[in-house]
């Protein structure tokens, strides 16, 4: 421990003490010691919360609003994104047909052309002069040339054939590319749906979680008001009851932990003794503030790392030394329960733990006269 012992004793740390318990001297800050936690300062921390409280309550109306809208534009887009897919599917199907009937066409024309070949030789060899066409008798010359004219009129109707048939597959291609044409942009006009609906989406999920955040930061504002209009009718009632010096033996404790050292436990071998306790406790466990107060100082102080010093009025203070990290600031208003900030391991030493005093004007108090001591176990 003589590293944490050192840790503690560091001349800044006492100039720390000093600077916020000694009247007169200031901690560079402009909020004034608190005399009594009074009927109007409640009264105003009340209407601030309110007011916060209705923010946040409009904010998330906004955002419900802007999650229906969300939601009917995705359904829009949904339904543009079926309608574009119903007509995409027989496009296809008709691309599919026309190439079928182009491979029939181009079957067709190849026998046709096949078929032209063919007779035009016949023809050839038909009309080829020899010894033997000579010797042909009259009705053998009159059959001949009955075959010549069938062959004329087969090769002339197969070339019509062709030529119709090449006339369609030239019709049919140009559709088809009609066709595969209107299917890209059909298939565009999808993506960019597909696009759009996948952002509503992202920012849908995105406004619900922001939704659940302010749901969530609105329950605990209403119970924070409950509480304080709680705590505003307890001292209209009894002034004196929410008044630190009432709450003696019985303060919640800052973290939950080991005790480690004890209030005027000597240390620095017998030269000091401890002004506050020291608590072992897990790292990133929330400190809580033990009573309500002002926050007079939140920073970071060589010797205690980082620092929170509340003011619960009639000269008593709380210190909680040694913070991770905090998320109060200075000037801000904490009630009993608030958290402070996170358990820290300080630097140079093992293990981590919360640094946690008393004093009433300039005198130091234990701790554990003033804790409940219910999560705070000896060591």
């Amino acid at each position: 421990m003589n590293k944490l012992t050192k840790y503690l004793d560091r001349s800044t740390v006492i100039l720390l003490l000093c600077s916020f318990l000694l009247p007169g001297l200031s901690l560079g800050t402009d909020i004034d010691p608190v005399d009594r936690l009074n009927e109007n300062l409640y009264i105003d921390v009340i209407s601030a919360a309110k007011t916060e409280l209705q923010t946040a309550s409009e904010h998330r109306t906004w955002l419900a609003d802007r999650l229906d809208h969300i939601s009917r534009e995705l359904s829009a887009v949904q339904h543009r994104k079926d309608s574009v897919s119903a007509k995409q599917n027989p496009l296809i199907e008709s691309v599919q047909k026309i190439d079928k009937a182009i491979n029939n066409a181009n079957l067709k024309i190849r026998a046709l052309s096949q078929s032209l070949v063919n007779n035009q030789n016949r023809l050839n060899n038909s009309q080829m002069p020899s010894l033997l066409a000579t010797a042909l008798k009259k009705p053998q010359a009159t059959k001949q040339r009955r075959q010549i004219a069938v062959l004329h009129y087969l090769i002339h109707k197969t070339q019509q054939s062709v030529q119709q048939a090449n006339r369609q597959k030239l019709m049919l291609t140009g559709r088809k590319q009609e066709l595969l044409q209107s299917e890209q942009e059909l298939s565009n006009s999808l993506g960019e749906l597909t696009l759009n609906r996948q952002d509503k989406i992202d920012e849908r999920r995105l406004l619900e979680q922001e939704f659940a955040r302010v749901s969530a930061d609105i329950v605990v504002q209403q119970d924070r008001v409950a509480t304080l209009q709680s705590r505003l009718s307890q001292i209209r009632s009894t002034p004196d009851s929410l008044q630190f010096a009432a709450q003696r033996g019985s303060l919640p404790d800052p973290t939950q932990g080991i005790l480690q050292h004890r209030f005027a436990e000597p240390k620095a071998k017998g030269l000091l003794q401890w002004d506050g306790i020291l608590v072992e406790a897990p790292a990133d466990q929330e400190i809580n503030v033990v009573f309500d107060g002002t926050v007079v100082f939140a920073d970071h102080m060589q010797g205690l790392g980082n620092v929170t010093i509340i003011d619960h009025g009639d000269g008593y203070m709380s210190l909680y030394g040694m913070a991770d990290y905090l998320v109060v600031e200075t000037g801000q208003f904490v009630i009993s329960g608030d958290t402070l900030g996170a358990v820290g391991q300080p630097v140079g030493t093992t293990g981590s733990r919360l640094y946690f005093e008393i004093r009433h004007n300039a005198t130091t108090l234990d701790p554990q006269d003033w804790l409940a001591m219910t999560n705070i176990s000896p060591n």
